[in-house]
């Protein structure tokens, strides 16, 4: 409401200056006349009008309403009590037609109070003025009454326009201030505040809701922003459906709404359809479109909105691409995970420069135990909370794009032990290193591996480059050419966990790699083990037909060693030879 009412401000300076000049007319006429009470009142009343407008200047709206309403209930008691009651009555209406409707009360009960002090007040007056006569016996005639007549009227006119002027001006400035401008439903800031204030009234039990389109910048880009412009009203409209009046509904930003529902109200149901209907009707053979809802149950009523709509962002982030899905609740343990990611990620940059991430190697091997190079696998040694898993930074750092940055640490400090390696004469040895999906966005992979070798001065066939076959999956075609481009400069390529993702005989026809490496992890995964091992022997025998290398990671067993063996593997990485291990430990037990 303090908003509303400092957008009032040239309003009602122009009553005051108006009030003011009606003032000065009337002491001129009343001194004319020699009246001298109501010319010392209108005196007055001038100088009373002057301090108002010192109010108005520095926005007392309030203070200067009362004093209107006091003034004007003065200045009928004047009236009346000399000149009669029909003199005085041109006030009331005056008071009703420019002040009743346009003060910053009008939207709280107390505007109330005004009307009805004044109609006690003026229906006092009349029974007194009907009894005793006015003061002073004029003419009906008398050009008093004809200048009562004219000013009031005027006045009547002139408020009642600028009284239309002002609520326009206000539904304007109120719209612009608490809606929308493209769906026309609350904004972020209005939101916030009217889920505060109706918590703060009410002690039911509410849910707050936050939508979110998965890839809703994909789609601007695809259809155009005008197309997207429509899902968002439309978005809107099924919010009104859903949330139906007794509820509060808005815009958060960009593509996510809140909304706040009684818990009584709320239904899953319903909800997922209304979210399931909209899906369909903007989703197209180039775009399906997935909105989803996370939910969180207020128990706390005075818990502040941001943090409840932050909880509600935390949930929905869950499913966001979980296509099965459209709708999950806040919990505890959400919010255990949200923590984790927020600290990875504030202190991922302080943790590079201060050195904590570090490279372990793991050896691949000879069936014999010849250790032929090995994989670069990164470590977080935490000063505080020791070793952090990377399972716990890794897919927190993919998800924000960040991963780039570490892998780009990464490869440099593959390349800085190949080129220790080479100075002990051991350029026999290899490293290889992995490329997110990432990167491939985010780094000039040619030039940062090419970099690496001109830098250090080793031999680009020593940094193997390995990519998980989903890299693939995404504009392959360009993918394909700049992996050739790196192949041409004489790195190897190899495919990583070959038959754990969406590996495709198709795409081995179309692209040209060293190494495939082949994931004994879905043994573990079923009861057909015989079915397994012929699996893998198939894929030996493929990579050996297209001229590919394998490597065989996750080995465990001395058995599982043997049948690979005799499949025809003949490099193997796992814990049947060895642990993931800090550099120099490697070099100890391998080098030395």
């Amino acid at each position: 409401m303090d908003k509303e009412v400092l957008n009032m401000g040239k309003s009602y300076k122009l009553i005051v200056i108006s009030a003011l000049l009606a003032h000065v007319i009337y002491l001129l006429a009343f001194t004319y006349s020699g009246i001298t009470v109501l010319q010392l009142y209108n005196f007055g009343s001038v100088i009373f009008y002057a301090i108002m407008e010192v109010l108005v200047s520095k926005k007392y709206y309030r203070v200067a309403t009362i004093l209107v309403h006091v003034e004007i209930c003065l200045f009928v008691i004047v009236s009346v009590v000399m000149l009669g009651w029909e003199f005085g009555f041109q006030a009331i209406l005056v008071a009703v037609c420019t002040l009743m409707y346009f003060n910053p009360f009008t939207r709280k009960r107390r505007i109330y109070v005004f009307p009805i002090m004044e109609f006690v007040l003026f229906m006092v007056l009349r029974n007194w003025s009907l009894r005793h006569g006015p003061m002073i016996a004029v003419e009906g005639e008398g050009y008093y009454y004809y200048l009562n007549y004219t000013f009031c009227f005027g006045i009547i006119i002139f408020g009642a326009i600028i009284t239309k002027i002002a609520t326009d001006r206000l539904e304007r400035e109120n719209t612009r201030m608490t809606r929308d401008s493209l769906t026309n439903v609350y904004n972020h800031d209005f939101f916030i505040e009217e889920v505060g204030r109706v918590l703060r009234r009410s002690g039911k039990q509410y849910y707050l809701l936050c939508t979110n389109i998965s890839g809703f910048k994909f789609y601007n880009e695809l259809f155009g922003v005008e197309q997207g412009d429509k899902v968002l009203v439309e978005q809107a409209n099924m919010l009104k459906a859903a949330a139906g009046q007794f509820c509060v509904y808005g815009r958060l930003a960009g593509d996510e709404f809140g909304i706040l529902i009684e818990k009584d109200n709320y239904s899953e149901e319903q909800m997922t359809a209304y979210l399931n209907e909209l899906q369909k009707k903007f989703s197209t053979f180039l775009y399906h479109m997935h909105i989803c809802a996370g939910v969180y149950e207020i128990r706390d009523n005075t818990e502040p909105v941001n943090t409840m709509c932050e909880k509600a962002r935390i949930a929905v982030d869950e499913i966001k691409d979980d296509y099965d899905c459209c709708i999950t609740y806040f919990d505890d343990k959400l919010l255990q995970e949200s923590l984790i990611k927020r600290r990875i990620l504030g202190e991922f940059q302080y943790a590079l420069e201060e050195s904590q991430f570090c490279i372990y190697l793991q050896p691949q091997m000879t069936g014999e135990g010849r250790m032929l190079g090995a994989e670069a696998l990164v470590r977080w040694i935490h000063p505080k909370e020791g070793m952090i898993s990377p399972a716990d930074f890794i897919p927190v750092l993919e998800e924000s794009g960040l991963i780039s940055r570490l892998d780009l640490f990464v490869w440099d400090q593959a390349a800085q032990v190949l080129r220790k390696w080479k100075e002990q004469g051991r350029e026999d040895l290899y490293i290889s290193v992995n490329v997110s999906g990432k990167d491939f966005y985010y780094t000039d992979l040619y030039e940062a591996f090419t970099g690496l070798v001109k830098k250090y001065e080793i031999k680009p066939e020593n940094l193997k480059i390995e990519i998980t076959e989903t890299v693939l999956m995404k504009e392959a075609e360009k993918q394909m050419g700049l992996l050739q481009k790196l192949r041409d400069f004489g790195f190897e390529i190899e495919i990583d966990d070959f038959g754990s993702g969406y590996s495709s005989l198709s795409m081995l026809k179309d692209i040209i790699v060293d190494v495939m490496k082949i994931d004994m992890g879905f043994l573990r995964k079923t009861d057909h083990g015989e079915r397994s091992w012929s699996i893998i022997r198939s894929v030996a025998n493929l990579a050996r037909t297209l001229e590919m290398n394998t490597v065989t990671e996750g080995v465990e067993t001395k058995d599982q060693v043997t049948r690979l063996l005799d499949i025809g593997c003949d490099v193997f990485q796992g814990y049947y030879f060895a642990r993931p291990m800090p550099v120099m430990e490697l070099e100890r037990q391998y080098l030395e």
